[in-house]
């Protein structure tokens, strides 16, 4: 039993032995395994960059956009800009002192500088009313369809009214008013009111304010009279019959008054609308309610509107700071990418680019002119607000030359990026390099790691042949040993 013991014992210590010369031999391989995945992970992280630097440039690619079309023939790039991109560089800006009774907007084209303004009157719909009729009496009007005609500012609408001759008052003017409001492109709202518990009224109002828009109207069949509403009540006149509480008519005697008034820096001027755009040029002015005699004028101030400009240009610089924030996070890995090192000190030699186009000696051109500076971060910034707003008061025009000339900012920035886009263009190809080497890479690595493992297999194999054979080669001798003492033990006896 102790020599079963001591090869159970042996054969246990040697399978130790075995997995820890095993484990040996792998650990001499791995440096090959942990050198591929090193240089794998380098080119993730390659890979990662340019993914992240193509996101960026398409996020700028889209800013470039809105200025205009970029095209290139021959190697040759050419800028067009939009028509409406200049304006935005001339917005302006306009304050009211009392934006109870004004408010008001202002275009690019607006003259800077102050305007005094009064309101007198605002604009109102034109209100015509039919006379008071019981509810529950009859209307007296036979079996067929009626017509009547609605006029408003030259448009004519036939109105067909459909009844059976039973129809009370309160069920005639319901028919009325669900037909008018019913008639496409009327210009008139019909509503039915019950001014007692006892009695009806019609009420039509124009959709639209102003003298322009009063109500007229032909009586073909004589439903309209009915309500009191006819032509003696002077509709198209100066001087219309005005409503009773019991009597048909409007409730202005003269038309005209339903324009608005104002007096815009001692000129009286009149107008269908509240929102009035064609008084002052740029300036769209909303009246929102009537002044008394005692209240002081309303001043409108128009000035350029530096913050949306500033707002404007940062849109571009935004991006453009992206790009090199990621640039300058990644020195290292772009070391020795010469395309990406261009890219970036031409992007930062931005600010110090003349515009060579530009001639008039009083204009920008520079980014630097119109305060825009590279920090100690790289980033472009608006650092001196008071040089952008000398330009802008000036002269918009100049400030917008700067970005949408032919060999402006925009057209420079669309010239340094242009071989990096697009499915052809640099970042494509290193892409696509890049994802190639990796998948290769990856082929090696399990390659390696499998031919580790077989190796580890073979070695553990031929081990293992071994032991079997120093065992059985040790258990012969055992047994050898035995005889040979119980040989010497026989002879004694």
């Amino acid at each position: 039993m102790a020599d079963i013991y001591s090869t159970s014992s042996t054969s246990s210590s040697s399978q130790t032995q075995l997995e820890a010369l095993l484990a040996a031999y792998q650990a001499t391989e791995q440096p090959k395994i942990d050198t591929l995945n090193s240089q794998k992970a380098t080119l993730e992280n390659t890979q990662a960059f340019y993914n992240s630097l193509n996101s960026k440039l398409n996020a700028l690619v889209s800013v470039l956009d809105t200025y205009g079309n970029y095209t290139v023939s021959n190697n040759v790039g050419s800028f067009s800009k939009l028509t409406t991109i200049d304006d935005k560089y001339g917005s302006k800006a306009v304050t009211s002192s009392n934006t109870n009774v004004i408010t008001a907007t202002a275009t690019s084209g607006a003259f800077t500088g102050t305007a005094s303004m009064r309101v007198d009157r605002i604009a109102t719909s034109d209100v015509l009313i039919s006379k008071q009729m019981a509810l529950s009496d009859n209307f007296g009007v036979s079996e067929g369809t009626k017509t009547f005609t609605i006029n408003i500012n030259g448009t004519s609408k036939d109105v067909s009214v459909v009844f059976n001759g039973t129809e009370t008052n309160e069920q005639a003017l319901q028919k009325i008013a669900t037909t008018i409001n019913n008639t496409e492109d009327i210009g008139i709202n019909a509503t039915v009111v019950k001014d007692t518990k006892s009695t009806v009224r019609l009420s039509l109002s124009s959709k639209s304010t102003g003298g322009e828009n009063n109500i007229q109207f032909t009586d073909t069949d004589g439903v309209l009279g009915l309500l009191g509403i006819n032509t003696s009540l002077g509709a198209g006149t100066t001087s219309r019959t005005i409503a009773t509480d019991t009597t048909a008519g409007f409730i202005l005697t003269d038309y005209n008054v339903l324009d608005a008034k104002m007096n815009v820096n001692g000129i009286n001027v009149y107008r269908a609308s509240n929102s009035i755009s064609d008084v002052i040029t740029g300036l769209t002015i909303n009246l929102i309610k009537p002044q008394e005699l005692t209240d002081q004028p309303v001043i409108l101030t128009t000035q350029v509107n530096t913050s949306a400009v500033k707002d404007l240009i940062n849109t571009l610089l935004t991006p453009l700071n992206d790009i090199m924030n990621l640039l300058n996070s990644n020195k290292s890995l772009i070391r020795n990418e010469s395309s990406i090192n261009s890219l970036k000190s031409n992007l930062r030699s931005l600010a110090s680019s003349r515009i060579s186009s530009i001639t008039d000696g009083q204009a920008p051109k520079y980014l630097t002119d119109i305060g825009i500076t590279v920090n100690d971060s790289d980033n472009f910034i608006v650092s001196d607000t008071t040089k952008l707003e000398k330009y802008l008061k000036d002269n918009p025009q100049k400030v917008a030359d700067l970005f949408t000339a032919p060999d402006g900012i925009i057209s420079k920035i669309n010239n340094m990026i242009y071989n990096l886009q697009g499915t052809n263009g640099i970042i494509a190809s290193r892409r696509t390099s890049l994802t190639n080497q990796i998948t290769n890479y990856t082929k090696r690595i399990t390659d390696t790691q499998s031919r580790i493992d077989s190796q580890t297999e073979v070695l553990r194999k031929q081990y293992t042949t071994l032991l079997e054979t120093y065992y059985q080669a040790q258990n012969q001798y055992n047994i050898m040993s035995s005889l040979s003492g119980l040989t010497s033990t026989t002879s004694t006896y």
